[in-house]
């Protein structure tokens, strides 16, 4: 019969092993361990400058001191003492030491059931207390209590928020540390803190995001041979061997370079923190410090944006909790537009305080403003209860659908305003030089359902990852909570207002798992023609003209379905009396006249699974959509013998073609897929509009004007000779 030791869990085959197992090295280790552990505590002081052994004297005074560890920056220490009753009376009494309070815990070990072995709490288990401290359920009683809203308020603040001295003293240190290692590569480099750490909106224990200089140009062609020029590549290569080689100091470290702002994450040890690193995000500094002037314009707007954005949180619509929410520096935009509308005017205008400055620019736009510009903000006499109400109801009215939030100069623009920016005003300028001088330039991407624009970085939407259904979620909590304060603020009561404002919620409706919608953004590849008195009519010839955009994006799903995932289409126009013909593929079809396209696609195989071949080298000139079909031919080659990729699928994809803005919309409707489905279209919804952007991409870079297969099928040919 098994046995099982619950000190090393451990598991082992019969008594026998267990006796054995009991006088080893290993169980023998971890007895021993335990003991240490019970006999000892864990003491933060943060980064008080004490003299050591003055307080290695003090603490003696409950206990001779055994053993003892302090950290790496003598922020904490781990003291074991020769009594396990001396644990327990330090648990139990507040220690004082020359004015600062010791953070007393007792120190844990984590039983490691991949290699079983056992740890203690200051090497491991790093993300445990990550989100306790701010979680509702410890916060609860602070709204329970029978006192006023100022006085919970003030201790929901002293829970969940740092000071800025906490936070100086927190995270200043781990910027400082990270420029003496790098700097023995990048002599000139600096690091800077953004985010939350800068503008004072952290929650404690948050993430730190830092941006580092590195004193040098970082040239963006990857393919630069010329080993004295710096790529990205070559500083994420560096940056890696630098964090791994204090592994004492940085663990979990993980590049991430391909996405939208490369960044390298990793955990600093000593004062357990999540980083972000990256190296070409300095407009985020700037982001950063905007925001944090702009809390300073009244004492009222920190707690305010505290409780708005531990509301988001809370409610799970915001990036605090997981990715695919709305992000906190966009929550922060929507709040700063708010307070800027005309019956709140609590602050100026983001184009106020750039008006009269000398503009710095970056990456093209001005990131400096005037800090000199006061603001009657003390006109406005509303109670935060009062303010917290105006927010939410303001957001639950507001016409996302057909309106652009522009904190620059607190107007909001129709989204059609944008498709001609002759008519944008004239604080756009920036934005129209732009448009007008950069090639491929990118348009602020006003098909996304909630649009919010950057006031520094101009085509930038900060709220565009947001999906129609999670802006719905968004205004149905904003809703139901504006209905929350309006409620105590009528019966002059506000002492339940942020008990019910986190316990009300409304019902949330899941869309349809059966229907799946794709939006496809093609606006920035249609042609725009260009007149002047020196060129009647100049167009961008490299991009596309409207019709032959969608018969081009229109090919590329077809092709998708039939050669990647080897289906077979029937395509269905639906032209604008709606009448319908059913049209074999291999016909010549012409789609021009229709608005929309109904592609029915029917399959066997299971291709969406296990799409990375490692050994697969494929020429860097082929389009993506040539790539993916090279690696499905490969994969039915390795599985052509094999029954276990057998599926039945068949579903009817929606082409919708749209204007304004010029745009696709695929709606994936299930017909006969069973619990495929999800999986399949779950998986379709991120790589299809990859597929076609990338595509359309390599086709400007090749001057291509259609898909074609032809090297493809060349090859395959050439390697059948091969082995005939």
């Amino acid at each position: 019969m098994s046995k099982h030791c619950d000190i090393c869990n451990f598991d082992l085959l019969d008594d026998y092993a267990y006796q054995g197992h009991l006088s080893g090295k290993r169980h023998l280790k971890n007895v021993q361990l335990i003991d240490a552990t019970s006999r000892s505590v864990y003491i933060y002081w943060g980064y008080n400058k004490f003299v050591l052994d003055d307080l290695l004297a003090y603490l003696s005074s409950f206990d001779k001191i055994v053993k003892h560890k302090f950290g790496p920056y003598l922020e904490y220490g781990i003291f074991q003492f020769q009594e396990s009753e001396t644990v327990e009376k330090l648990l139990h009494t507040e220690l004082l030491y020359e004015g600062t309070k010791l953070e007393v815990r007792p120190r844990t070990i984590t039983k490691n059931s991949s290699n079983n072995t056992t740890a203690t709490n200051s090497e491991t288990n790093e993300n445990t207390e990550e989100n306790s401290e701010i979680n509702f359920t410890r916060l609860k009683p602070i709204f329970e209590e029978n006192t006023n809203f100022d006085d919970q308020l003030a201790s929901f603040l002293k829970e969940v928020a740092l000071s800025d001295h906490e936070i100086e003293a927190l995270y200043e240190p781990v910027c400082i540390h990270l420029n003496r290692l790098f700097r023995q590569v990048f002599r000139k480099c600096r690091t800077y803190r953004f985010g939350s750490t800068v503008t004072g909106l952290c929650f404690k224990k948050c993430d730190l995001d830092i941006y580092m200089d590195i004193g040098e140009s970082i040239s963006n062609d990857e393919n630069e041979k010329n080993p004295n020029i710096l790529t990205f590549r070559k500083v994420f290569i560096e940056a890696k061997k630098l964090l791994f080689r204090k592994n004492q100091f940085y663990s979990k470290v993980i590049p991430i370079p391909r996405a939208k702002t490369p960044i390298i994450k990793f955990f600093n040890i000593p004062t357990k923190t999540s980083c972000d690193l990256s190296f070409r995000n300095s407009l985020g500094v700037h982001n950063s410090l905007l925001i944090k002037h702009y809390l300073t314009f009244d004492p009222r707007l920190r707690p305010l944006m505290m409780l708005i954005k531990y509301w988001a949180r809370h409610c799970d619509i915001s990036t605090e909790t997981r990715g695919g929410r709305i992000t906190n520096y966009a929550l922060v935009m929507l709040f700063i537009f708010y307070l800027e509308q005309p019956n709140v005017n609590l602050v100026p205008t983001v184009i106020t305080l750039k008006d009269f400055c000398k503009p710095q620019i970056i990456d093209g736009w001005q990131v400096n403003f005037d800090k000199n510009i006061k603001h009657p903000s003390k006109e406005n006499k509303s109670t935060i209860p009062e303010l917290l109400y105006g927010f939410f109801d303001f957001y639950a009215n507001f016409d996302f659908k057909e309106f652009v939030i522009c904190p620059i100069d607190g107007h909001s623009y129709s989204k059609e305003s944008f498709e001609d920016i002759a008519n944008l005003p004239e604080y756009m300028d920036s934005y129209k030089e732009y448009m007008k001088n950069t090639e491929n330039a990118f348009s602020f991407g006003v098909q996304k359902p909630m649009c919010i624009q950057d006031p520094n970085e101009l085509n930038h939407n900060c709220s565009g990852n947001v999906t129609l259904f999670l802006l719905e979620v968004f205004k149905k909590h904003a809703s139901t909570s504006a209905e929350v304060c309006d409620k105590a603020l009528k019966n002059n009561d506000t002492s339940q207002l942020l008990l019910n404002l986190f316990l009300t919620m409304p019902i949330i409706t899941k869309p349809n798992a059966r229907k799946i919608v794709i939006p496809i953004f093609i606006q920035n590849f249609l042609h725009i023609e260009k007149t002047d008195e020196n060129s009647p009519n100049k167009t961008e010839s490299d991009k596309f003209i409207k019709q032959d955009l969608f018969d081009i994006v229109l090919d590329i799903v077809k092709n998708i379905f039939i050669k990647v995932f080897k289906m077979k289409v029937e395509i269905s126009s639906i032209d604008r009396e709606q009448k319908q013909q059913k049209i074999e593929i291999i016909s010549d079809v012409h789609t021009k006249d229709s608005d929309k396209i109904v592609l029915e696609c029917t399959g066997d195989r299971l291709l969406w699974r296990d799409r990375k071949i490692k050994s697969l080298v494929l020429d860097p000139s082929y389009s993506i959509l040539e790539k993916e079909v090279i690696i499905t031919n490969k994969m039915l080659e390795k599985k052509q013998n094999n029954n276990n990729n057998k599926i039945h699928i068949n579903f009817l994809c929606v082409f919708e073609k749209y204007q304004n803005p010029t745009k696709v919309i695929l709606t994936l409707i299930d017909k006969d897929c069973g619990r495929a489905f999800k999986d399949f279209s779950g998986f379709l919804k991120g790589k299809i509009p990859n597929i076609v952007e990338r595509t359309l991409f390599h086709m400007i870079q090749y001057k291509k004007r259609s898909i074609t297969f032809d090297r493809i099928d060349e090859s395959n040919e050439e390697e059948k000779k091969e082995e005939s």
